[in-house]
């Protein structure tokens, strides 16, 4: 079944199978993007998943063969297919966020601190620097984004629609973290979720972007994400005007 789901081509045969969160028993998919508060609803959902036994899910992001989830590979193609249809009653949903504090994220979170995510953006750039001392400005990262393809970026930075599976899936509902605490309200009433919120968040990646965008953008990285993230701001609704 490798690599014929659809929208599968969109990140690769393993995040897909990172990506796809399937509760079978509560019958919802939760298609989690990376740098959207992915941690949080993962421990939030992963501790419902286990309501009633006598264990607490600590660990919101485990090898997918020992998810508290089903995934993907655990299924035939005919199973997965049959689920992620429009009348299999599964509830499937993901949450996104604004490109412009998002791609920030990824870059303060990333590209400033991990040499192995440094040496994508270096090799996208044709430059021949040491990722473990390589210095990268947000500018440069910003022009290494225009010369990936989908398929070549980094989970964290790669389109959202993308991460989404590329219209694949029709999903029944969009989260905005921008609207976080009504819009995972909304999920937990729809999946009967009666844990609090409050316990499960986690922030081991925070950045604060949305604090420093007038910091790191000028006109150019603006038009940049606006160009390379057309779809993000299309799809999920979000004004490319640069308004913070």
């Amino acid at each position: 079944m490798k690599n014929k789901f659809p929208g599968s081509q969109y990140v690769g045969w393993r995040q897909f199978n990172v990506a796809v969160n399937i509760s079978l028993k509560n019958r919802y998919i939760f298609i989690e993007m990376p740098k959207v508060a992915s941690s949080s609803i993962k421990l939030l959902l992963s501790n419902h998943e286990v309501a009633g036994l006598p264990v607490t899910v600590k660990d919101p992001h485990p090898r997918f063969f020992e998810s508290t989830f089903v995934k993907p590979y655990n299924l035939d193609e005919e199973t997965l297919n049959e689920i992620f249809l429009p009348s299999s009653g599964f509830f499937k949903f993901c949450f996104v966020r604004n490109p412009y504090s998002r791609t920030l994220s990824a870059y303060l979170d990333k590209i400033q601190t991990l040499p192995s995510h440094r040496k994508q953006i270096l090799k996208a750039l044709s430059r021949g620097d040491d990722p473990d001392t390589a210095k990268i400005s947000f500018s440069e990262f910003a022009d290494a984004l225009m010369l990936q393809q989908e398929f070549q970026m980094d989970k964290h930075w790669r389109s959202q629609y993308s991460n989404a599976l590329g219209g694949a899936v029709r999903l029944d509902f969009v989260g905005k973290l921008e609207n976080f605490e009504d819009d995972i309200e909304f999920v937990k009433e729809r999946l009967d979720i009666g844990l609090k919120t409050s316990d499960f968040v986690r922030r081991p990646h925070e950045t604060k972007a949305n604090e420093k965008l007038l910091k790191f953008y000028t006109e150019k990285e603006i038009k940049i994400v606006k160009d390379r993230f057309a779809k993000d701001f299309e799809v999920f609704d979000y004004d490319t005007s640069f308004d913070f």
